[in-house]
């Protein structure tokens, strides 16, 4: 921009995000979720410093006792202040989410999302803007490390996306959160702080206040710079290889069949590209476990043999080709009995159950693992099932008199989403036993007093 020399740095890198690095032209109209912080006021100031004809909408979520409302007049104040457009909504998102099979971030994220491009419409506005800013992207990058994550992964909060068509564009991931504080705090403006950006419960918060500063302090001051970084160079290695990874698609995908041959020519990292992409394509999972068992199946496993996917997706295997199976209702309706004692194969895995005279030696909570639980027997009975999750599945967590939704439960664990439909769950009768790898719910704790007790011993085939 020919003015860009009079502008300040925040402005002028929120100028060049746009134009150089997104490719989106700065001008016509543009609406900014703003949520009141200073993430958010940075840019609405930074956007009308450059001469951008702004609007802004805010969602008030219905939460943290009547504090979102307060935040939503803020907003409106705010921009009643710079003479601006506003749009406020409030939505009762706990009402929903109660109601709903995901998270509660989940349905705030889809109808926050909504509402923006409700509204950019309705405003006229070419696309919609957040103040998603640096230390965010670092922050996700190492959540996303610290759960495990793959190239995709690593590659943080894209610049630019869409929702349901319409332009989403992050101008602020260059810069700091200092930056943009000092910016706001130069030009004496106020901005609201959300309390719950500091509740340790939340997976991204711990990454925020504990580990960040740890690895700081201990091992690189500039690690924030170094994850921002991985992030760029990880975004243009995933395009590269996205591109690569089409031509081998095409060559070894055709309709509902892979073919062996074909497959058994590409890279191992081609391969992996293929079949992550034919989840996405066929709704199966796409979790590291299941593609690389995906992986080794199609290049490996003898004629007649079968592979569960997950979500209702099998891989049978011909003599050239490997077929895709789509049975999207045996995914809820796979409910395996195990009388007990016993073995069964099912879900890709072993699983037996053994009755034992007296409990190991050494503490449970060492001798336990995410594939070895020892449980009550007398609570258990006499046989149990196995099944995966549905809506309304409640699980009553050790020391909790009451029971949650499993959903809230998950959440809590920082499960990625993607991989919670993996998860397979030990029943008896309507109770929840075991989230296998997670928790054993609190009726079915084994203990000294124990009148007997079941091994769970769950073993890849």
């Amino acid at each position: 921009m020919s003015q860009s020399k009079s502008l300040s740095p925040v402005a002028q890198a929120i100028a060049h995000a746009f134009e150089q690095r997104y490719g989106v032209a700065l001008h016509g109209k543009i609406l900014v979720a703003l949520s009141g912080g200073v993430d958010s006021v940075a840019l609405v100031l930074g956007l009308k410093e450059a001469g951008v004809d702004v609007s802004v909408a805010h969602l008030d979520h219905g939460t943290r006792n009547g504090m979102s409302a307060d935040d939503a007049a803020w907003v409106e104040s705010f921009a009643q202040s710079l003479g601006i457009p506003c749009t406020v909504k409030r939505v009762d998102v706990p009402a929903l989410a109660d109601d709903s099979d995901q998270s509660f971030e989940e349905v705030a994220r889809t109808i926050r999302y909504d509402f923006l491009v409700d509204t950019a419409r309705i405003e006229g506005c070419d696309c919609i803007a957040t103040g998603h800013h640096a230390d965010d992207q670092a922050e996700t990058v190492m959540m996303r490390v610290v759960r495990g994550t793959s190239l995709k992964g690593l590659c943080g909060i894209p610049g630019v996306g869409d929702w349901d068509g319409m332009p989403i564009v992050r101008p602020l991931l260059d810069v700091s959160r200092a930056d943009i504080e000092a910016y706001v705090a130069a030009q004496g403006v106020e901005f609201r702080e959300d309390h719950s950006n500091t509740d340790p419960k939340f997976v991204r918060n711990r990454i925020r206040h504990t580990l960040m500063p740890l690895l700081r302090e201990h091992f690189n001051p500039q690690v924030d710079e170094a994850l921002r970084r991985l992030s760029q160079v990880s975004t243009d290695e995933d395009a590269l290889l996205d591109a690569l990874s089409h031509t081998a698609f095409t060559a070894c995908v055709k309709g509902n069949e892979i073919d062996r041959v074909a497959f058994d020519a590409l890279h191992r990292a081609e391969q992996r590209r293929v079949l992550v992409r034919l989840a996405h394509d066929i709704g199966a999972l796409a979790d590291f476990d299941r593609v690389e068992g995906a992986l080794n199946f199609i290049a490996s496993g003898a004629t007649g043999q079968r592979y569960d996917w997950g979500g209702g997706i099998y891989l049978s295997n011909g003599r050239t080709t490997t077929q895709v199976v789509t049975n999207r209702e045996s995914h809820n309706a796979d409910n395996i009995e195990v009388l007990i004692p016993g073995t069964v194969e099912a879900f890709g895995r072993q699983w037996t159950f053994s009755q034992l005279d007296r409990l190991p030696s050494e503490p449970l909570s060492d001798y336990c693992t995410p594939t070895r639980q020892i449980v009550d027997a007398a609570a258990l009975g006499d046989s149990v099932h196995l099944r995966y999750r549905v809506d309304g599945d409640r699980i009553q967590p050790f020391g909790m008199d009451g029971t949650r939704k499993l959903k809230d439960y998950l959440n809590d664990t920082g499960l990625p989403i993607e991989q919670r439909d993996t998860l397979v769950l030990v029943c008896a009768g309507d109770s929840i036993v075991w989230v296998v790898g997670y928790a054993v719910a609190q009726p079915f704790v084994a203990n000294s007093s124990s009148t007997g007790w079941i091994q769970i011993d769950v073993k890849p085939l």
